[in-house]
């Protein structure tokens, strides 16, 4: 059920700017959020999605890569499974987790940018498209691999210019493993010097 709601969700976003495809789009998001907040719910919060190892690791990360105001404390989970589970699969997980769940800030971008080319801003989508077509994927990367507040700007930025979501998708995960990995690396390394002393 879940590969078919995200297969959806990915065609719609590939597919036409059209109110069917917008719906899809709407539909896929809040089917991803009820699953999200009822995988929270039954399984106690974050502490029962890490007791589910790297599939919780990965769960935790999709819904803090999915939700913009909703506070999940990705980072913390990441540190506190780093120190007791194989750090680079921990951030692999989490990367891959992460990346998922930034498709929900492309989706918003998609349908904006509709409401852009209505507004006649659409030199500035057809500037801002050729940019992430030049630097795109190095863009998504870099910003992906490095704590910052803004990356949701950027998935946003490359949903409302068409930016391919495979391509985007990829370096977002590349990006993410890159600085979960060294996260998980830190913690696991922290843990180890602190059951030395």
């Amino acid at each position: 059920m879940l590969q078919r709601t995200w297969r959806s969700l990915v065609s719609a976003i590939e597919g036409p700017r059209s109110i069917g495809g917008l719906g899809a789009a709407v539909g896929g998001f809040a089917l991803l959020t009820a699953a999200a907040l009822y995988v929270l719910h039954v399984g106690g919060g974050p502490a029962g999605l890490m007791s589910l190892g790297y599939a919780g690791v990965f769960l935790m990360m999709v819904i803090s890569g999915g939700t913009v105001f909703l506070p999940v404390p990705g980072p913390p989970a990441i540190m506190a499974a780093g120190a007791i589970l194989n750090p680079a699969l921990v951030g692999i997980a989490a990367g891959f987790g992460n990346a998922t769940g930034e498709i929900t800030s492309y989706a918003t971008g998609w349908a904006a940018s509709s409401i852009l080319e209505k507004r006649g801003d659409a030199r500035l989508v057809a500037f801002l498209a050729r940019w992430l077509e030049s630097w795109g994927f190095l863009a998504i990367l870099t910003l992906a691999a490095i704590p910052n507040p803004i990356f949701h700007l950027m998935s946003a930025l490359a949903g409302a210019t068409g930016y391919p979501a495979r391509r985007f998708w990829l370096a977002c995960a590349l990006g993410n493993c890159l600085k979960y990995v060294t996260l998980a690396y830190f913690s696991n390394n922290i843990a180890a010097w602190w059951l030395l002393q």
